[in-house]
């Protein structure tokens, strides 16, 4: 993966993870949390990062267009 396809990576992820813990931890779902539903979101967000991975690996131009000033 080159340089600014890691970088498009984990700003994607990153952003991905505190929107989304934002948007359902103000709906409560972390209020009565237990082991396994923090493996069930764990998973989650694994899937979600492989998806956007392989968004941004097949998708290779439209990242380069995200750096161009």
């Amino acid at each position: 993966m080159a340089d600014r396809k890691k970088v498009a990576f984990w700003s994607v992820y990153i952003g991905f993870c505190i929107v989304m813990t934002l948007a359902i931890g103000a709906q409560g779902a972390f209020d009565g949390i237990d082991f396994t539903g923090s493996l069930i979101v764990l998973a989650m967000y694994l899937v979600s990062g492989f998806f956007i991975n392989l968004y941004i690996e097949k998708n290779s131009e439209e990242v380069k267009k995200w750096f161009e000033k």
